[in-house]
C-alpha cells in the first residue's frame, strides 16, 4: 500500500510540474488538537487512546496550474505522546511516544477579492500518514490512508513574500488496529481526526 501511495502521488506531482504557471513554497507551524480513538471488542479486549495535541510543522510545494487552482505537495510532521488504556492480562493504563506524518496531494483553490495581496482558499488532499508509537522501548510502524480539509487565506507584503493563516482537518482511516501501534493485538480498526490552527510563510516565485 505504501508504494502504491506514494508512486501515485510522485506522478501526479510530475504531471502537474509540466502546467505549472508559477511555484509557491508554503511553510506550515500550527497547533493540533487533541483526538480520541475509542477500539472495545469486549472487557477483555479493548484500547481506547487519547493522542495529545501540539505543535505540527511542515512544508508544501505549489504549483499554480491556473491563476485560481494549484496542486500542493505537502509534508507535516507532529511529534508526541498519547494517553493509551488497554486490557492485557489485567487492564493497562500508561503514556507513549506518538509520532504522525503526513504526505498529501492537494488542491487548493484561491478566490479572487480585487486585491493582488489577498488570496482567500479552500483545499483538500489525499495522501498517506505515516505512524509511530514506542511503547516499552519497542517502536512500531503504520501507514494508513490519508485526506485533509483546510480553509484560509494568505496575506502577500510584496510580490514575494507573505503569511498564511488556516484551519485544518486531517484524517487517517485504520488509524489503529491489528499488532502495530501500543504493542496489543485489536480486532477493529479505527479512525484518526486532527484538527488544527495555524499558518505559515509563502513564498511566491515565477510571475503570477
Amino acid at each position: 500500500m505504501k508504494k502504491i501511495i506514494l508512486s501515485t502521488i510522485l506522478i501526479a506531482g510530475i504531471a502537474t510540474m509540466a502546467t505549472a504557471q508559477h511555484v509557491k513554497l508554503n511553510l506550515y507551524g500550527a497547533y493540533v488538537f487533541d483526538d480520541q480513538i475509542n477500539n472495545y471488542y469486549s472487557n477483555t479486549s479493548y484500547a481506547n487512546a487519547t493522542i495529545k495535541g501540539g505543535f505540527q510543522y511542515g512544508a508544501g510545494l505549489e504549483f499554480m496550474v491556473q491563476p485560481t487552482t494549484g496542486v500542493e505537495l505537502k509534508y507535516t510532521h507532529q511529534g508526541g505522546t498519547a494517553a493509551v488504556s488497554y486490557y492485557n492480562d489485567g487492564a493497562v493504563t500508561k503514556t507513549i511516544d506518538f509520532n504522525t506524518n503526513y504526505l498529501l496531494l492537494d488542491g487548493n483553490y484561491y478566490f479572487h477579492t480585487g486585491n493582488t495581496n489577498l488570496e482567500p482558499f479552500l483545499g483538500g488532499g489525499l495522501g498517506a500518514a505515516f505512524l509511530y508509537a514506542t511503547n516499552n522501548g519497542v517502536t512500531a510502524s503504520h501507514t494508513a490512508f490519508a485526506w485533509d480539509l483546510k480553509g484560509g487565506a494568505n496575506f502577500f507584503f510584496n510580490e514575494k513574500v507573505g503569511v498564511k493563516l488556516e484551519a485544518t482537518l486531517n484524517g487517517a482511516s485504520k488509524a489503529s488496529g491489528g499488532y502495530y501501534w501500543y504493542g496489543i493485538y485489536t480486532y477493529n480498526y479505527v479512525s484518526m481526526l486532527q484538527f488544527g490552527l495555524g499558518g505559515g510563510l509563502v513564498f511566491r516565485f515565477g510571475s503570477k
